[in-house]
């Protein structure tokens, strides 16, 4: 609509957080296909379902974590990159990098993107910001007054 740019911190930040969504759903993709992947050969195989809830409070993953949830999909990644050098060329690896690059980096990008000192730094500056967070209604900013943990750092400012 016109105008609906304003709200999102204006065309510039819209457009950034855009390009970084989309980044990050490109090179999440692959990693998540290949979790489901693992999941249902393991449905097959017997393997039980369990069902835990996500972890959304403010805290890092370690490398260690990361390697331990990540790595299945971090070698896949490899032995495709590996193969496709080995048969095609080092040329065709630019037209595989949208899965390669996910699946390679899915262990770096796990420990940046739950990084909360980058949650922090995008929250400042507006990146990938909904409008509430921008121009917060009453009810935020009257939670951001008490302060009650949970408010946005741009709320809260």
């Amino acid at each position: 609509t016109p105008g609906g740019c304003a709200a999102y911190g204006g065309r510039l930040r819209f457009l950034l957080s855009g390009l970084v969504e989309t980044v990050f759903s490109m090179l999440m993709a692959p990693v998540i296909a290949v979790h489901v992947s693992i999941f249902v050969v393991g449905l097959l195989f017997g393997r039980s379902i369990r069902w835990g809830g996500q972890n959304r409070d403010a805290r890092a993953v370690t490398w260690g974590e990361a390697l331990a949830a990540f790595w299945p999909q971090t070698i896949f990644g490899l032995a495709i990159l590996a193969a496709i050098l080995f048969s095609v060329g080092a040329d065709a690896v630019v037209w595989a990098a949208p899965l390669v690059v996910g699946l390679a980096l899915s262990i770096p990008v796990a420990v940046l993107t739950a990084s909360p000192r980058l949650g922090r730094w995008a929250s400042r500056v507006g990146l990938a910001a909904i409008p509430e967070e921008l121009t917060p209604g009453a009810s935020l900013r009257r939670l951001a007054e008490r302060g009650d943990a949970g408010v946005p750092e741009a709320v809260a400012a």
